[in-house]
């Protein structure tokens, strides 16, 4: 390819077709890094997600149970 544009393109053509396809090479590489900060950044959040969902129902079951101690000391003991 390299002798085709060379010797049957105009001056220049060589040094411009790698320009180009150093751009390309670099947005390809680009977006792959953005298609995996976005993975990452999904990750994360559903990570968050679910330290929020299992810390609530940490916090309910907790006071659940002492509700129920509660109950059970005030209503089953007075009988």
């Amino acid at each position: 390819m390299k002798e085709l544009l060379i010797y049957s393109g105009r001056a220049g053509l060589w040094s411009e077709w790698l320009q180009f396809a150093s751009a390309q090479k670099r947005k390809r590489e680009d977006a792959k890094a953005d298609i995996q900060a976005k993975k990452m950044a999904r990750a994360k959040a559903i990570k968050n997600g679910l330290a929020i969902v299992f810390g609530v129902l940490a916090i309910l079951s907790a006071v659940g149970a002492a509700g129920l101690m509660v109950y059970w000391l005030i209503v089953l003991k007075g009988k």
